[in-house]
């Protein structure tokens, strides 16, 4: 099922990849650390909203802060809607 949701969502993420000015904080380092695969970044971004762990990392700390910023400026303007 999963699997399915993030085929549909290919197709926006790949707008919102190719429209970067609608978040204050650039998608790149995110994207970049995904390889440029938007069902990477669909997988990624279903999990963060369905609440399961998530963790990044990078032997750089800066490239791991701007790759968090970005999910978390992704999943901002979303609201908590469950019980």
């Amino acid at each position: 099922e999963a699997e399915a949701v993030v085929r549909q969502s290919v197709p926006e993420l790949r707008w919102l990849l190719r429209h970067p000015l609608w978040l204050p904080v650039p998608l790149a380092p995110l994207c970049k650390a995904l390889q440029w695969e938007s069902a990477e970044v669909a997988y990624l971004l279903l999990a963060a909203l369905t609440d399961q762990r998530v963790l990044l990392h990078s032997r750089d700390p800066l490239v791991a802060f701007s790759a968090a910023s970005a999910l978390r400026c992704l999943l901002a303007p979303l609201e908590y809607s469950g019980s």
